[in-house]
């Protein structure tokens, strides 16, 4: 399942590489792997929705596993994000309004972006550790799997998009491409690895307490 879902992954990849390089087949907006609501935006989110129903699902069916449920809240809180651009919006609404310091390279929008997701992050981390302390062991490593999961998608959502923010005035233009591409590929093959998690707890249900232990 996950060499199927990374192969979605390249071939929108290589559609964006195609689309900047003038190919009549993918010449829509969507295609731009750099702009909201591209067709690989699209793919993320509706991995991540399917992976939050699966959560939902097996949260409220398995005994003390609150902290799936909140995970799914998560899951559906980042595909919203990823596809109306909230802390992008949220980010220019702070800066205009406050007017924020712009360091090492980046615009007060990219500071504003970080504060938006720093404080939603915040606040649904909470909820996933208060929903960990409250599940029974098997959930908590499921939860961890997770963690390690998400873990992945943030480096490339937020590191490397920082980054690339922070270096894109100074670059050609073949290494703004290829950080658009790791950001992309990345983040989409980071999803993907998440959803394969969810899709096997899903099936096999929550693991034993002594493969709980173990994990």
């Amino acid at each position: 399942m996950l060499v199927g879902l990374l192969a979605v992954a390249l071939a929108l990849i290589v559609a964006d590489w195609a689309h900047r390089n003038g190919y009549a087949a993918v010449s829509g907006w969507r295609w731009d792997t750099n702009r909201d609501a591209s067709w690989i935006e699209l793919y993320r989110g509706t991995l991540l929705i399917i992976s939050a129903v699966l959560l939902a699902r097996l949260g409220r069916s398995a005994p003390g596993a609150p902290v799936l449920l909140a995970w799914a809240l998560l899951l559906v809180v980042v595909a919203l994000d990823d596809n109306l651009a909230l802390h992008e919006r949220g980010g220019g609404w702070l800066d205009s309004t406050v007017g924020l310091p712009t360091p090492v390279g980046l615009t007060g929008q990219d500071v504003g972006e970080l504060v938006v997701w720093g404080a939603l992050g915040a606040l649904l981390a909470a909820l996933v550790v208060l929903g960990h302390r409250r599940s029974s062991a098997p959930a908590r490593a499921v939860s961890r799997h997770l963690a390690l999961a998400l873990g992945l998608v943030v480096f490339f959502a937020v590191v490397v998009d920082m980054v690339h923010a922070a270096v894109v005035s100074e670059v050609p233009y073949r290494v703004d491409y290829l950080l658009t591409a790791v950001e992309a590929a990345g983040e989409t093959g980071a999803v993907a690895v998440l959803t394969v998690v969810c899709v096997h707890r899903a099936r096999a249900g929550l693991p034993t307490r002594e493969v709980a232990r173990a994990a």
